[in-house]
């Protein structure tokens, strides 16, 4: 809870799991040992300690959550096909866990950083009226309509990144897909409206 002291808490967590790997404590050093390492962005560390916590620990409570901060670890590690992986892994092995659509949200992510833009539009498609938070959605159909954009379907990628922008204008990639509704509505021969949502994103994000 001390920022400037975080990294020692790292240490401190799995010197538990080192020295009582058999406590019933040990599981939750670990997996806080792992998302430590996750937030103090040492991404390679919270793959390998949640690699170890699933094989010291796998009928664990924390079990889910560990395999969360790894996949959300490769994702930022640039390990894009493991990040699949292990959110496809959440959604089969915890199906009626409340974030099945997140992680399954995140796997699509994972496929667009692929390049696998077809499989991705497949993903994610469902997923937009599944979510009740708009952010949610926007952030689906942004992946969606940039999918789009690179198969060079800018119809629907103009009508998805619009929709997106519709929904929530203020979520964290907004202005990138402003950006890629400006690159669809061009490549689509939409000169005004291109410029007009390109004005918007300057003026939006001076």
């Amino acid at each position: 809870a001390i920022p400037k002291r975080r990294k020692e808490s790292v240490a401190l967590f799995q010197a538990i799991v080192d020295q009582h790997p058999n406590h019933e404590l040990a599981p939750m050093a670990l997996y806080n040992a792992a998302y430590g390492s996750l937030d103090l962005r040492d991404y390679k560390s919270a793959i390998s300690k949640s690699s170890a916590f699933e094989k010291a620990y796998a009928n664990s409570d924390y079990l889910a959550d560990t395999l969360e901060v790894k996949a959300d670890a490769s994702l930022l590690n640039d390990q894009p096909e493991i990040a699949e992986q292990v959110f496809g892994q959440l959604a089969n092995q915890f199906p009626d866990n409340e974030k099945v659509s997140f992680w399954n949200l995140r796997s699509g992510v994972a496929l667009f950083l692929q390049k696998k833009y077809q499989p991705t539009i497949t993903q994610l498609s469902p997923l937009v009226e599944l979510f009740s938070d708009p952010s949610r959605q926007a952030e689906s159909l942004h992946w969606i309509g940039s999918s789009q954009f690179h198969l060079k379907d800018y119809t629907n990628a103009t009508q998805s990144l619009s929709r997106s922008n519709q929904l929530n204008n203020k979520w964290r990639r907004a202005d990138e897909t402003l950006l890629m509704l400006c690159r669809s509505q061009m490549a689509n021969g939409q000169v005004d409206a291109g410029q007009e949502t390109a004005t918007g994103l300057i003026a939006g994000y001076p």
